[in-house]
């Protein structure tokens, strides 16, 4: 037993002289391994920061192109002119051209060219603006009568300010037996 006993710890002493663990070039490997992989985590951090900054920007332009059509037709046809202007989106002033061509005597095309600083920043975007048309009176504003063969007496006399048009009254597209280019030219 003693001698057993004398074996064990022998095989003990041996076992803590032997240096068993990672060594200077298992740690090193490793070490590589792990910047390699920070690198191209950092890379993919980069690329995706700059993707969503380039988006930002075509967004921005998407707005001031969207803001100027939207000016452009608020105003109406007959301010439709062409011209440059700067439109501020995002804190940035971005300059913009306006193309104005007459497709007919009703209807004007707009081209609005926003320049993002560079030529291969730069967007086109085009919308019609279209003359309104008189709208036809269906029955006299004046309450005098309406001409559908009753006498005067027949009638209400209805206050100018208080006239109201009646809803059937709209006209949403080209009447009936009309084409919608003759519409457009004023020919109906």
């Amino acid at each position: 037993m003693r001698k057993a006993t004398r074996q064990l710890w022998r095989q003990a002493r041996a076992n803590l002289r032997r240096e068993d663990g990672f060594g200077i070039v298992e740690t090193l490997i490793a070490f590589t391994i792990l910047v390699i992989g920070l690198l191209a985590v950092s890379g993919l951090t980069l690329a995706s920061s700059t993707q969503a900054r380039i988006a930002d920007r075509w967004s921005d332009f998407a707005t001031a192109g969207q803001l100027t059509i939207e000016t452009v037709q608020f105003r109406g046809y007959d301010s439709a002119v062409s011209g440059t202007d700067t439109v501020s989106v995002g804190g940035r002033d971005y300059p913009v051209t306006l193309t104005v061509t007459n497709v007919s005597s009703r209807v004007r095309e707009v081209q609005v060219v926003v320049d993002g600083m560079g030529p291969a920043t730069v967007r086109t975007f085009t919308a019609r603006v279209y003359r309104p048309r008189s709208l036809p009176m269906p029955y006299d504003p004046t309450g005098l009568g309406s001409g559908g063969g009753g006498t005067p007496s027949d009638t209400t006399t209805t206050p100018p300010d208080s006239v109201t048009t009646p809803p059937d009254s709209t006209i949403t597209g080209p009447p009936e037996g009309c084409s919608e280019q003759d519409w457009l030219k004023d020919q109906c």
